[in-house]
C-alpha cells in the first residue's frame, strides 16, 4: 500500500492528509465545505494533473516534482 501511496502525487497525498485530520475534528457540513474550498483551490495548480494525463497516454509512470518545505496554511483552531 505504501508503494502506491509514494507513487501518486505528492501534493495530492499531502492534501488527501490534511483534508482528514480536518474532517475528523469537523461537523459534516464545515467538512465538506472546506473539502470543496481546498479541492477549488487545487484547480489552479494543474502540473501533477498534467503529468498523471501525459503518463497514462504515453503508458509510462507519473515524474511528480518534489513539494517544497509546507507551512500551515490554515489555522487549528
Amino acid at each position: 500500500m505504501a508503494d502506491e501511496i509514494c507513487a501518486r502525487s505528492p501534493l495530492a497525498v499531502w492534501g488527501t492528509k490534511e483534508n482528514f485530520n480536518r474532517a475528523e475534528r469537523r461537523e459534516m457540513d464545515e467538512g465538506l465545505s472546506y473539502i470543496a474550498a481546498w479541492n477549488a483551490g487545487m484547480l489552479f495548480m494543474p502540473e501533477d494533473v498534467n503529468e498523471s494525463l501525459g503518463a497514462i497516454t504515453q503508458k509510462r509512470k507519473p515524474t511528480y516534482r518534489n513539494l517544497m518545505p509546507i507551512k500551515r496554511v490554515f489555522s487549528e483552531e
